[in-house]
């Protein structure tokens, strides 16, 4: 039992599939679902690194046949499954662009009630985050929330998420924070900058930095299972994101690796120390 509590883990929890990333970047090769799912399987089975939790999050769709078809292929692996989805949303009605915000729910969650997300996303292309998250409640689900808002230009948190000089702004930050946000996704070379920000704007919170593959090919996917950003010490379900989400201590990194400034990282590694301590 100890080791199965202190065991440190690795998650994936943004992994774009075939089908609805509509970007030029995709390089699956337009396979097949199963071929697809088949190939997944593969790398985390080659991985020299164990995945604990994984989560496919498609643009405004969820596609509940990609799920079931990794948990009837997958079901030898020890991979928790977390439905997921990234939706483009307008922080308010009069924001120009959309941010892309990730809604997690539990693994135990009916896959025919999260599809009813599509057609109302299809009704209301490009919403607003309050609307799409009363929406949510309203209908009774259980979610958490990540924004990947550490990115670069129209998409990154200093564009229409935060101004300097409106506090209103600043407010509605630490407002979101407080009250859905488990985690704030940042890409990989924007980590310390994420950090960064969350201290300026944070003063004694435990709002956390993360970051997963964002994966749109399956080299990036094997990349990540290879050498994970981050591990989390908490029990690989979606009571353990949310428990990573108030406790930011569970996320471990190697902070000798961090500069400051907006600087690339070139490699992110366990703090053997740290986790030593923690295993006493």
């Amino acid at each position: 039992m100890d080791k199965l509590v202190r065991k440190p883990n690795i998650w994936d929890l943004h992994v774009h599939t075939p089908y609805k990333y509509n970007s030029s970047a995709n390089s699956y090769d337009n396979d097949d679902k199963n071929t697809y799912i088949d190939t997944i399987i593969s790398i985390i089975n080659d991985s020299e690194n164990e995945l604990g939790m994984i989560s496919f999050t498609d643009h405004n769709y969820f596609d509940k046949e990609i799920y079931n078809i990794f948990k009837k292929k997958a079901i030898n692996l020890n991979v928790t499954v977390i439905p997921g989805i990234e939706v483009d949303l307008k922080i308010t009605s009069n924001a120009k662009k959309t941010k892309h915000i990730l809604f997690y729910f539990p693994e135990d969650e009916d896959y025919e009630k999260i599809e009813m997300i599509n057609k109302y996303l299809s009704e209301n292309d490009k919403g607003t985050f309050d609307d799409f998250v009363s929406y949510l409640f309203e209908n009774g689900f259980k979610f958490a929330i990540s924004p990947h808002a550490f990115k670069q230009g129209i998409r990154g948190i200093e564009t229409e998420w935060n101004d300097d000089d409106t506090e209103k702004n600043i407010n509605r930050i630490k407002m979101y924070s407080s009250q859905f946000f488990v985690f704030w996704e940042s890409d990989k070379s924007n980590i310390p900058y994420a950090k960064e920000f969350i201290e300026r704007y944070y003063d004694d919170s435990e709002q956390c930095v993360s970051n997963f593959s964002d994966s749109h090919d399956y080299n990036k996917f094997k990349n990540y299972l290879s050498n994970p950003s981050q591990y989390f010490l908490a029990l690989n379900n979606f009571n353990g994101i949310l428990m990573v989400g108030s406790e930011k201590s569970r996320i471990l990194y190697d902070n000798n690796n961090y500069k400051t400034g907006n600087q690339k990282i070139k490699t992110i590694k366990l703090m053997i120390k740290r986790l030593n301590c923690l295993t006493d």
